[in-house]
């Protein structure tokens, strides 16, 4: 079966597997099976599950590459990387300028929106 972070992010939401359950609408033996990789989670389970944890579907499954394993070495800051996500782009733009206010290093980019075209001059 396919690895997933149900259970990690569960544990950073402080949840019980049986409080998921019911969020879901799923037998908790049924959540623990899928929890563990030894049940196929199907698109439906997949976004029952995603909203009971309030996340997207897609953050279930780990990031390829060594960004998960590197940035997220605790509890805590997989709290902040997923509430981070949730952020819109000026959410995400008014912390970058609230922690260079404060002096903090920061080394987030954030896509830009290409320039809106100003209308010419007669």
């Amino acid at each position: 079966m396919t690895p997933n972070r149900i259970r990690e992010l569960r544990l950073a939401r402080n949840l019980s597997l049986a409080e998921v359950a019911l969020r879901a609408g799923i037998a908790i033996p049924h959540l623990s099976r899928m929890e563990r990789g030894q049940r196929a989670l199907t698109d439906a389970w997949m976004h029952r599950i995603a909203a009971a944890l309030g996340v997207q579907p897609a953050d279930l499954f780990p990031l390829r590459g060594k960004v998960e394993k590197e940035v997220v070495e605790s509890v805590e800051e997989l709290k902040v990387l997923s509430w981070w996500r949730r952020m819109s782009r000026d959410q995400k733009l008014m912390v970058i300028t609230l922690a260079k206010g404060l002096g903090q290093p920061v080394s987030v980019e954030i896509d830009h929106p290409p320039p809106v075209p100003q209308p010419r001059s007669a």
